[in-house]
């Protein structure tokens, strides 16, 4: 999640500015909601997970408003103040 999240790869697809990577990182979106819970409530961490994956599956089918959905969901604080 550190290439994803802290490096420039959601910011650059957020703001509209990639391409393959895209699919790059709905994949490891796609893969932090299959991780083992090691903190907090399942239905909290179900639902933060679901809405990257979701938002990650947006920008890659090009859908408007997509970077927005894809910021929001990736809230670093609302996840890891629970989660981590």
């Amino acid at each position: 999640m550190k290439k994803a999240m802290k490096g420039p790869l959601l910011k650059k697809v957020a703001e509209g500015g990639a391409s393959d990577e895209e699919k790059e990182l709905h994949e490891m979106l796609d893969a932090l909601g299959k991780n083992e819970l090691k903190k907090g409530a399942a239905e909290s961490w179900t639902t933060l997970t679901a809405a990257l994956e979701k938002a990650g599956k947006a920008a890659v089918d090009g859908e408007a408003g997509a970077g927005e959905m894809l910021t929001k969901a990736a809230d670093y604080i609302a996840c890891h103040t629970p989660h981590k």
